[in-house]
């Protein structure tokens, strides 16, 4: 496009034209300056929220920016700019292409009384070399954006300044699509004063999902300078323009509405304390008086870091080596600051870390802090650079290595932490404003401006310089990391960008001359300022005030009826009970539903944990709930006893044939490793097997006792079986469309993100797995948009979405209620009114399949379904195999395998029916999946089964029938039914994770063989002497179960116990399975090229091609690409059916 040419956008607003221009670089770009975002904020609007613009007629100009916010000066001391600043302006590398661009947002700095959002100081030249949107905007400043009354009727809480911003944010979000930038990745940053504000608004609730990642360059929401308080400061503004009425905040604002603009930022108010105290500016954000719609800051940011929604999105965070050099004018104006410092060292403590020391204390601390920087040297105000060390610390670098331990404590997604050291002679911009001709060296705050944004005191460097070389190090990480959450590029390939470690919090990447991941050279002064705190912790328990109250709750109880005891004896009484029922002693928490009493316990090998169950998460589905979706459980008022297992799910007994259990059934179980530490624990929530049909969340059948060695939290659920968790009637009136088990799961783990903390859960690091049924469960959870973002991990074991037996036959209501003695029609009302009437315990104690169900594999009657219309509350609106290329859990990291010898779950049944074996021999078709039935011909069918048939039935025998002591074609039929059945889906999702995945795949075989401890294999073939891992054996190495003992510590499988959990948690923790414990093995991730590469988990470990590859290439052969893994729309979809050839 010729640079004659105007470019006009329509906007649902109206129509602006905008200019073609060229950067100082000769770049071609699009800009758009001076777009209005609000009304201008004049008259009643004065102070107060800012109101979203309303559309105009006409094409509006934005050929130039608008005028900058209203401000004084600080050079001149004039007043410059205008009351009507709310403005923004766009910057698009381009109009159009293929995918829209990522979209950077800059929040200017100027300590909240000075800046503007102009080409003068902030040009778009150098983020216009690369594929951006960028985004500037004005503020309202000083007192137009942070004056704050008290009086709720007045509408001025105060941060109007961050309201801007959030209405600026919520317009982008609407409308920078017509500008070919991408809503949904936004990135938002900030510098000094912009920094603090970006970091607070991540901090509230009002911002979430607005931007997807943040970056903060030389400042944060607890820098002291962003929390001093206001003190009367509205009425001291106006009794300074000469208000002479009472401290009412009607009158007060009634006067300030009223005066001339200029003198609302014209004005000095701090008394001598506050700048005794270092206070620098009268007005900046502030803890809003009262909680209003549009509040920003309920709570001081400190309170504020633990649980906010931008935990889970990436973050940089930085600052330059010599932020102190911001205040050179100032002490060389004021030499006696100096002085004063000396002889009042308490000012240069962090404020934060005041409040618990007396007068005397502080005095000590402020000299062993002067001492820190000065050494064995006397302080003295020749001493200028040192002091400017120590107000670089203060003012910026303690508050923001603050905010990365916050981020260390409780972020799940990645921070990286950056030092900007280049120290250019004359190209490091600030430093020469802060400084003027004094020869004076070093990066100071700001500098780093000079190399993100062109201004008007910036010059075309040349392209050989090392200037040049680190604006495009500087343009190029910031756009990488907006383009993909990761900053390492090409232009600083040298060096890897790691993100922060909870080991290493103070490592950093060091952009100077050259690049270095380093630890920080300011690490050991940051950590002597660290232990001023006393971390008075609002945020933590104190475990012993919690043991005092306990036991006061405990005796408390028995208080009526021991009035004579002595409190000594009684509190023995007390422990010695709760240690006679496996209880070390009770504990509370408080829940926003209530009370609950839990139970500190003690592992089988002597780790302490505690334990909070039958927690209700929803209510009872009995009565018209029976078949529904479930409700969430309300609020209860007494104490709720958690020290018990909840009862089982309705279920029919395997082995008796008894019906056990209750409908009122939806209750978990939180067990964590800490109650009162200072860091949230990653959440680990499981989902058990059983076929649909049984299983149960409880301590005795899944014994947390291994995964309570680590720091996590582990958490298990009832859900719905049979019949009462996936009944699926077509009639949309009745409500009942199925999968109401699966909406248990989706409800508890709602439940979960929401309260976890309270158990010191991480709520933003939430992994879901489960086995076999339970692992079909998690899959299906991830494929459906219901359960996107309640957790950020998965781990697939031995089940898929995609296994055969998680496909139900049709009309099982109808034949359910039949068999029971229905006599209507099949319709579905009468049969519902049936069903609901009926005895639970007929609801799971049936008989419905027929004999060619039977003979083509279906065991199992009620499972998930795709149901048949799409209410509120839909799981499954199509086949899984439909939603694999598009599954939001593509996002998300996976761990996922099965154990060698899955099919022994069929050992009984074949022993007890060895005719299946001939049977199959005579009828291969039988092995075919019914999808395949019905695209195939019989002649094709027929010859397909057969190869399939003679993979498992010829001569070569894979290692898992060699090392039987006899050979037997049950082995080799049970060999086969471990692919049909388990691990032919496992590989599908490899295959579906390989191609549409962006988060890594893990792939493990579980292969660990004890003759003694391999409880599954021990259930399914009794005393008779089989070898292999069973389907389930990897979980007695998981969970402590019934059949499990104490193991001595030097026993191979107390060994693959602690391989496991070291496996399993770790994944939990970081999305990774890489540990210790498998070292020094390298776990990578499965490729395209390999989607069978994995870790095999036996007496050794060893990463390898599975040994099931080569059959399930065979299985593959079966199927066309769309049915194997992906959508009929795949593009890749081809022609032939079943292409590969079996040899």
């Amino acid at each position: 496009m010729s640079s004659t040419e105007i470019p006009q956008i329509a906007l649902p607003l109206g129509v602006i034209k905008g200019k073609h221009c060229q950067t100082v670089y000769s770049h071609d770009y699009y800009s758009f300056e001076g777009i209005p975002y609000a009304k201008p904020p004049l008259g009643e609007l004065r102070f107060k929220t800012p109101q979203p613009i309303e559309p105009w007629s006409g094409v509006k100009d934005c050929t130039q920016c608008a005028s900058k916010p209203l401000q004084k000066n600080s050079r001149t001391g004039g007043v410059e700019g205008s009351e009507d600043c709310l403005y923004l302006n766009v910057y698009t590398k381009e109009l159009q292409s293929e995918q829209p661009l990522p979209v950077l947002v800059f929040i200017y700095g100027g300590a909240f009384y000075t800046g503007e959002a102009t080409t003068n100081v902030y040009s778009p030249d150098y983020f216009m070399s690369e594929r951006v949107v960028l985004i500037t905007f004005n503020y309202r400043l000083c007192s137009l954006g942070f004056l704050s009354l008290a009086d709720p009727a007045l509408q001025v809480p105060g941060n109007a300044a961050l309201k801007d911003q959030l209405l600026a944010l919520k317009w982008v979000k609407q409308y920078i699509c017509h500008f070919n930038g991408d809503p949904d990745n936004i990135t938002l940053f900030g510098e000094s004063a912009g920094a603090a504000s970006a970091h607070a608004i991540t901090l509230s609730a009002q911002s979430e999902d607005l931007f997807q990642r943040v970056i903060l360059m030389s400042g944060s929401a607890l820098c002291y300078w962003a929390n001093m308080p206001q003190t009367d400061m509205a009425y001291r503004l106006a009794k300074f323009h000469g208000f002479n009425g009472d401290n009412n905040d009607t009158e007060v604002l009634s006067f300030l509405q009223q005066l001339e603009p200029n003198k609302l930022v014209k004005h000095s108010l701090l008394n001598e304390e506050e700048r005794r105290k270092l206070y620098m500016f009268a007005f900046g954000p502030v803890i809003e008086p009262y909680v209003s719609e549009n509040c920003v800051l309920s709570q001081r940011p400190f309170e504020l870091l633990k649980n906010t929604w931008s935990n889970r999105i990436p973050m940089i965070i930085g600052a330059n080596s010599f932020e102190g050099l911001y205040m050179y004018q100032r002490l060389k104006m004021f030499p006696h600051i100096m002085r004063t410092l000396i002889n009042d060292p308490e000012r240069i403590l962090p404020e934060d870390a005041k409040a618990a020391h007396t007068p005397e204390e502080l005095q000590a601390m402020g000299e062993k802090l002067l001492k820190l920087f000065f050494g064995a040297k006397m302080p003295s105000d020749r001493s200028v650079f040192k002091f400017l060390d120590i107000y670089g610390y203060k003012i910026f670098l303690h508050d923001i290595h603050r905010t990365v331990l916050a981020r260390s404590a409780y972020a799940s997604q990645p921070t990286y932490v950056y030092r900007f050291d280049f120290d250019s002679p004359d190209f490091n911009l600030y430093r020469a404003k802060y400084c003027g001709n004094d020869p004076v060296r070093g990066v100071s705050h700001a500098d780093d401006l000079s190399y993100t944004f062109f201004s008007n005191d910036s010059w075309k460097v040349g392209l050989d310089s090392p200037e040049y070389k680190t604006i495009r190090r500087l343009i190029a990480m910031l756009t990488a990391f907006a383009a993909n959450s990761d900053p390492n590029c090409d232009e600083i390939k040298s060096v890897c960008w790691t993100p922060l470690k909870d080991s290493e919090p103070n490592m950093a990447l060091n952009i100077s001359y050259d690049l270095k991941m380093m630890e920080l050279p300011e690490t050991v002064k940051l950590n002597a300022l660290d232990e001023l705190f006393t971390y008075r912790e609002q945020l933590r328990i104190n475990s012993k005030k919690i043991e005092i109250l306990l036991i006061r709750n405990m005796l408390s109880q028995f208080q009526r009826s021991t009035q004579r005891i002595p409190v000594k004896i009684l509190r023995t009484y007390i422990r010695k009970m709760a240690t006679d029922s496996g209880i070390l002693e009770t504990v509370e928490l408080q829940l926003p539903q209530g009370r609950i009493r839990g139970a500190k316990r003690q592992a089988v090998y002597g780790e302490t944990y505690y334990s909070f169950e039958g927690i209700p998460y929803a209510k009872p589905p009995v009565g018209e709930l029976r078949f529904r979706a479930p409700q969430a459980f309300g609020n209860w008022t007494d104490i709720l006893d958690g020290t018990q297992s909840p009862p089982k799910p309705v279920q029919k007994n395997q082995k008796t044939g008894e019906i056990e259990g209750s409908e009122d059934c939806l209750y978990l179980n939180v067990f964590t490793k800490h109650i009162d530490a200072t860091k949230q624990m990653p959440v680990m929530v499981w989902l058990y097997g059983g076929g649909f049909q049984t299983g149960r969340a409880a301590r005795e059948h899944h014994g947390p006792d291994y995964l309570m060695r680590e720091d996590v939290v582990f958490v298990s659920l009832n859900y719905r079986l049979c019949s009462l968790g996936f009944l699926s009637l077509n009639d949309r009136s009745l409500d009942v469309p199925g999968n109401a088990a699966i909406k248990d799961q989706l409800l508890a783990l709602k439940w979960i993100k929401k309260n976890i903390y309270y158990f010191n859960g991480n709520c933003n690091n939430i992994t879901v797995f489960g086995e076999s049924a339970g692992a079909t469960c998690a899959h299906i959870l991830s494929l459906s948009d219901q359960a996107r973002g309640l957790f950020q991990q998965a781990v697939i074991m031995s089940g898929s979405a995609l296994s055969y037996w998680a496909n139900m036959p049709e009309n099982m209501g109808y034949r359910l209620a039949a068999y029971h003695g229905y006599k209507g029609e099949a319709k579905d009302k009468p049969v519902l009114e049936f069903l609901q009437n009926l005895d639970a315990g007929k609801l799971v104690d049936h008989s419905l399949l027929s004999e060619e169900e039977n003979r083509s594999f279906h065991w199992l009657t009620f499972t998930p379904t795709v149901e048949p219309y799409e209410s509120e509350h839909c799981v499954l609106p199509t086949e899984p195999i439909n939603l694999l290329k598009s599954a939001w859990g593509n996002g998300i990291p996976f761990l996922m395998g099965g154990t060698s010898f899955e099919g022994l779950i069929m050992y009984q049944h074949v022993k007890k029916f060895p005719k299946i074996v001939d049977l199959v021999k005579k009828a291969p078709e039988l092995l075919l999946l019914a999808e395949l039935k019905d695209i195939y011909e019989s002649n094709r069918i027929q010859e397909l089964s057969t190869r399939i048939l003679n993979l498992y039935f010829g001569k070569e025998k894979d290692e898992v029938i060699s090392k039987q002591n006899k050979l037997d074609p049950t082995f080799d039929f049970l060999h086969l039914c471990s692919h049909k059945m388990f691990w032919h889906g496992v590989h599908r999702i490899a295959l579906a994770r390989t191609k549409y995945a962006t988060a890594n795949t893990y792939l493990y075989r579980f292969d660990f063989d004890s003759p003694t401890f391999n409880h599954h294999r021990l259930r399914f073939c009794g005393d008779e002497c089989v070898k292999g891992a069973a389907h389930g054996d990897d979980l007695s190495y998981l969970f402590y179960l019934k059949e499990s003992k104490k193991l001595e510590q030097d026993t191979p499988e107390y060994a693959t116990i602690q391989r496991m959990i070291g496996i399993w948690t770790t994944f939990a923790k970081l999305g990774n399975p890489n540990c210790p414990e498998i070292a020094p093995n390298v776990w990578l991730p499965i490729e395209k090229t390999n989607p069978d590469f994995g870790l095999n988990i036996s007496q050794t470990l060893q990463v390898m091609q599975i040994p099931e590859a080569p059959k399930m290439k065979a299985w593959d052969s079966l199927y066309d690409k769309p049915l194997l893994y992906g959508s009929a729309s795949d593009t890749e979809t081809e022609s032939g059916k079943g292409t590969t050839v079996l040899t």
